[in-house]
């Protein structure tokens, strides 16, 4: 067992050794902890395995519904997911529209259960389903790739990369908005066009949604008088008074306030939208009270369960994803509605400080425009500032480490892929097959079944 815990452990590690650049004590906490969870999986394959019997296909069906469950629970940690390797060759998975990242992870687990097989005992038969098992997946992703998608209406999206220093309780936002204005006052606006701003852009918290307190809001408010057809969608960090708090004597230093990484819609026509954060990084933006006698550093922003997408008129919603948010295909697919022309990702990649864990990030974000078939246009404080097309392209960017902004013209596709429909299906089905296969294993380890059929049907000699 620890020869197979070692393994997993340097799987994680090498995979995903960026983590001690961004915090060292938390990256370690995250290795011991997930290798733990993925040596388990192992363990409980073999205990219910009976002689071995079937013990791969058994291991496949169970490492499935881990992944899915791993995406769903607060201590998630979906970046070792097998389906993600692809995101660096998003033209030979167009087929994700259809099955999602899963779909890569199965693909993965069973070419490597057929080409172990035809290591074991070299039938040709194998190695003619191995192949067409790669081939067939490949061929209809090239002719999706092909494909022409076509699009009748566009949205204008101006988007920006102030790269400010976020580490400072209070970056100078004023000073950021002024110069992010002054550059826009230089353009030609005509068209209705939406300005998007990073993840927590604005450090100053907003309380109970009461936008007149905070003075880069007002200043957002007062520019849009100045230029016409404007919105705004930013990161900002906002807080809830939580009545129950209030109420409770039993701990009278209690927090009475719950804090959200939130990001905020703000439009002349419609009242203002707010879409909480509904994906954490565990122990960084969530931390366990198990933990908080460790001396973790945490954000402690609390959990939101929204996922909804802004209304930005009668005929269109864009989806807008918050940072990690974009690392899990079902969040992604439940923000798109019938209306969702395109999405939206606010991010910031100050802490990620490395090209590889920022192309990482990317490259992930890719997948989810494949999946959804739609647009992803993305706004970050360093990093990736762009545009990635529904074929997993990125088709514009900005230059990484230099303020900059740009208005594009980004294309509205509304149709929804297959998975985007069924994406809920699709993970209940891995879940229950998995549970299902457990299930069956242990009855089958403990002859439980028949013990049953001996006592229900007695032989002559119980008779």
């Amino acid at each position: 067992m620890i020869t197979i815990y070692l393994h997993f452990f340097l799987f994680n590690l090498i995979s995903t050794y960026w983590l001690a650049n961004v915090q060292l004590k938390e990256g370690i906490l995250t290795w011991l902890v997930n290798s733990l969870l993925m040596t388990l999986i192992a363990i409980i394959t073999i205990l219910v395995t009976k002689k071995n019997k079937g013990i791969h296909l058994i291991f496949i069906s169970f490492w499935m519904s881990f992944e899915v469950i791993h995406h769903l629970w607060v201590f998630n940690w979906p970046w070792l997911s097998l389906g993600n390797i692809f995101c660096t060759n998003t033209k030979y998975i167009q087929w994700y529209k259809f099955t999602g990242m899963e779909g890569g992870t199965l693909w993965i687990l069973l070419i490597n259960y057929v080409f172990f097989k035809i290591l074991q005992k070299k039938e040709i038969s194998k190695f003619i389903f191995s192949l067409t098992l790669i081939i067939f997946p490949i061929i209809i992703s090239l002719y999706l790739f092909k494909k022409e998608n076509t699009f009748t209406q566009t949205q204008n999206i101006i988007i920006t990369q102030p790269n400010a220093n976020t580490t400072k309780i209070y970056h100078d936002e004023l000073n950021i908005l002024k110069k992010i204005y002054d550059t826009i006052s230089q353009m030609k606006i005509i068209e209705p066009t939406i300005l998007l701003l990073p993840e927590t852009f604005i450090k100053e918290s907003v309380l109970n949604n009461r936008t007149q307190d905070c003075r880069a809001l007002q200043y957002i408010e007062n520019k849009k008088l100045n230029i016409k057809n404007i919105s705004t969608i930013t990161g900002i960090i906002v807080k809830k008074t939580d009545y129950y708090k209030i109420l409770s004597l039993a701990n009278k230093k209690m927090n009475s306030f719950d804090t959200y990484d939130a990001a905020m819609y703000l439009s002349s026509k419609y009242k203002t939208q707010v879409h909480f954060k509904s994906k954490l990084i565990p122990v960084e933006e969530y931390l366990p009270n198990a933990l908080t006698g460790f001396g973790f550093k945490s954000d402690n922003f609390s959990l939101g369960n929204d996922y909804q997408s802004f209304k930005i008129n009668d005929s269109l919603d864009l989806s807008t994803g918050i940072c990690y948010e974009i690392i899990f295909g079902h969040s992604i697919a439940e923000m798109v509605t019938e209306k969702t022309g395109a999405i939206l990702m606010i991010a910031n990649e100050q802490l990620l400080s490395g090209e590889v864990e920022k192309a990482f990030y990317t490259n992930i974000s890719k997948l989810r425009a494949i999946e959804n078939g739609k647009y992803l246009v993305k706004s970050s404080n360093t990093g990736l500032s762009g545009i990635i097309n529904e074929k997993g392209e990125i088709v514009y960017k900005l230059d990484d480490n230099k303020f900059g902004l740009a208005n594009i013209s980004v294309p509205l596709l509304k149709e929804k892929t297959f998975y985007t429909r069924h994406y809920s299906k699709i993970n209940y089905l891995i879940i229950m097959q998995g549970f299902l296969m457990l299930f069956i294993q242990a009855i089958r380890k403990t002859n439980l079944l028949i013990k049953f059929k001996s006592f229900i049907l007695p032989t002559e000699k119980t008779r």
